[in-house]
């Protein structure tokens, strides 16, 4: 068996390597939760960038509401990174947060795209229409705070919990009072007829009379006779 002997100069050097290299281990730990975080919050960023374009005047009124409450979102996950970073591991957060934390990325990209695709629009109502696709932003909004607001009940966070939530949840409530931004999508109607025969169609509610045939077709209403051939 080999022994080696190590000076004081060495247990020195070690002493002072060792909070970097704990803080390597700990930031290393949680590389996921660190990258979607960070991916949140860029997102929301450039969103914020894009609302302070001076044609952001032309959009419709919910990208003024989403600019107004987008930096209360920054502020929360910005505490919720550097709270991660510098006390947890991978191992101390439940799965269903991580889940969480998804969904807040997702919809933070989504509406980064809606605002980078609109504002400097020369039609904003119409482009935000094409763009979106049937997202509306006050719902993107709502899915973020809802989801940023359930982080905030995870006895790891506890922390963070204060003034920024309660922020999250006037925010939330603003949105779920505004009308929506974009109208339902209904189907209009659709109606084809491939072969050689006829095809009757009345969508109203007046009355129709369809005569095909080579004989006469007799319809009668009240005090009075109406024919027709």
């Amino acid at each position: 068996m080999e022994y080696r002997l190590y000076s004081s100069s060495n247990f020195k050097s070690l002493h002072y390597k060792l909070p970097t290299l704990v803080a390597s281990i700990m930031s290393s730990a949680n590389p996921t939760l660190s990258l979607i975080l960070g991916d949140t919050i860029n997102a929301l960023k450039k969103a914020e960038r894009n609302s302070g374009d001076p044609d952001v005047g032309n959009t419709p009124a919910i990208f003024h509401e989403a600019a107004k409450r987008i930096p209360s979102l920054l502020i929360y996950f910005e505490k919720c990174k550097q709270h991660l970073d510098a006390t947890m591991t991978a191992t101390d957060f439940p799965r269903s947060a991580i889940h969480t934390m998804e969904i807040c990325e997702r919809n933070a990209l989504r509406v980064n795209e809606i605002f980078s695709g609109v504002v400097g629009s020369s039609n904003a109502a119409e482009q935000y229409r094409r763009v979106a696709r049937g997202d509306r932003l006050e719902d993107l909004m709502k899915e973020i705070l809802t989801h940023a607001i359930q982080i905030s009940n995870i006895s790891q966070l506890a922390a963070i919990r204060g003034a920024e939530v309660e922020e999250l949840g006037k925010a939330l409530r603003s949105f779920v009072a505004m009308p929506t931004s974009l109208p339902e999508n209904k189907a209009s109607y659709s109606f084809n007829n491939s072969g050689n025969g006829y095809q009757n169609i009345n969508t109203s509610t007046g009355h129709q009379y369809n005569n095909t045939g080579a004989g006469n077709m007799f319809t009668g209403t009240i005090q009075g006779l109406q024919m027709s051939r």
